[in-house]
């Protein structure tokens, strides 16, 4: 919903690092806030909204590191966020949002 404005501010560290561990935060559900039933779709909603966000997330991040108009100390202070993607990137593939076999049924 919101990833386009995000991303518009992806380098900003004040607002992607509290955005990051929101998004952290509710992948994680350790708190048991969201119920997901196995017969309702809000998981494969949940999982593609946030699968676009993060491979669009992932491209700028590489975008950024990879152009040579960022200087040395300036992408220094950007390594929080790449470890903080791959956090978010590491716990969203874990977690239990979807059934993996049922990908199949939607051609993925």
């Amino acid at each position: 919903m919101f990833s386009s404005q995000l991303l518009a501010y992806g380098l900003d560290m004040q607002l992607m690092v509290p955005a990051m561990k929101l998004l952290l935060n509710v992948i994680d559900n350790k708190t048991q806030r969201i119920s997901l039933l196995s017969n309702q779709n809000y998981g494969y909603r949940m999982f593609k909204d946030f699968s676009e966000f993060l491979v669009k997330y992932g491209q700028l991040l590489v975008e950024y590191f990879t152009s040579s108009n960022a200087s040395k100390s300036g992408k220094e202070s950007k390594i929080k966020l790449v470890l903080l993607y791959w956090r978010v990137l590491n716990k969203f593939l874990s977690s239990r949002l979807v059934n993996f076999s049922v990908f199949s049924l939607f051609g993925d």
